[in-house]
């Protein structure tokens, strides 16, 4: 076995984000180098409020910002649309890059609720309407016509 599969095999259940693709596939490729050894993807462990255990695939050019993207797409997380990430105990800058942090090996980010701005408010009610949504296709013909109507029939409390 390569080193390239050897490196594929834990991490093709996780979501993986760009920079961690774009890296295994220079290992697949067989680039070697010094370029290769910083680009090597690694993991991170993403723990929510709700209980739930993110692994997330990633590399050290990746900042906290695209850690935030896969865990606001992740099943298991995709109720939160405003929330910050900590590293041991530290509150993280969306813009910091993941190698300026003294990660180890299966490093633990937390996930915490942040204070929602009317910005964010109104991104959420868009992102909550899409999900109700599900995937719906556009065309032509009926645009503007029920336009956001969701795909139930009903929706109601639970008592």
């Amino acid at each position: 076995m390569s080193t390239a599969e050897k490196t594929l095999l834990p991490i093709t259940d996780e979501p993986p984000t760009l920079e961690a693709t774009a890296a295994v596939e220079k290992l697949e490729d067989g680039e070697t180098g010094e370029a290769s050894i910083e680009e090597q993807p690694f993991r991170l462990m993403i723990k929510a409020p709700n209980g739930a255990e993110v692994p997330v695939i990633a590399t050290s050019q990746e900042t906290v910002q695209d850690i935030k993207q896969v865990v606001s797409e992740t099943a298991e997380t995709v109720e939160y649309s405003c929330f910050y990430l900590e590293y041991q105990g530290q509150r993280l800058d969306d813009s910091t890059e993941l190698s300026e942090l003294d990660l180890e090996p299966e490093s633990q980010f937390e996930l915490f609720e942040d204070e929602y701005t009317e910005r964010e408010a109104r991104l959420h009610v868009t992102r909550l309407r899409d999900l109700l949504l599900g995937t719906v296709t556009a065309s032509a013909d009926v645009a503007g016509l029920d336009a956001g109507a969701p795909i139930f029939d009903t929706i109601k409390h639970p008592d």
